[in-house]
């Protein structure tokens, strides 16, 4: 019983101790901090396709693709990304019904496409939302044209 108070006590204090910001910036330097009021004009009316990150920041899985998501940013692979404290923007984060974090949308042409849930690695960021300004794969070398065997010699014809 003593233990199990004690516990509480020490997991309400991290909690009430825990420094929660009036306003947190986006955890990932050169992404674009969205908001219920910006999201449609920066996301669903641009043209580009838009990688939205949505994070919280008590959570552990959220912290641990901060530097993954920078690392895209800092890639330059012409797709935009955005974060999204679900703490803070709360219309966006329910009309896509997000209730886990950390989740990855990827939105072109005013559309959700993609989506990813938790913690992933950079390559499978990258191919959720591919630049349409990305190079296109190089096809594929066409085939050697078959070689034809030299006629034989026909034993019969002697």
């Amino acid at each position: 019983m003593v233990r199990s108070v004690s516990r509480a006590i020490v997991a309400l204090t991290c909690v009430l101790s825990y420094p929660l910001a009036a306003h947190a910036e986006s955890p990932v330097k050169g992404a674009i901090e969205l908001t219920d009021e910006n999201f449609k004009a920066e996301v669903l009316d641009n043209s580009t396709p838009t990688l939205v990150f949505f994070f919280a920041i008590w959570a552990g899985p959220s912290k641990l693709m901060e530097p993954v998501v920078a690392q895209l940013v800092a890639a330059g692979t012409g797709t935009r990304v955005g974060t999204i404290n679900i703490d803070e923007v709360t219309g966006v984060p329910s009309q896509y019904g997000i209730r886990n974090v950390p989740v990855f949308m990827c939105f072109k042409g005013g559309e959700m496409v993609a989506q990813l849930v938790g913690v992933v690695d950079l390559a499978k960021l990258k191919a959720l939302c591919p630049s349409d300004a990305a190079p296109a794969p190089a096809p594929a070398p066409a085939p050697a044209p078959a070689k034809t065997p030299p006629p034989q010699d026909d034993p019969d014809d002697d």
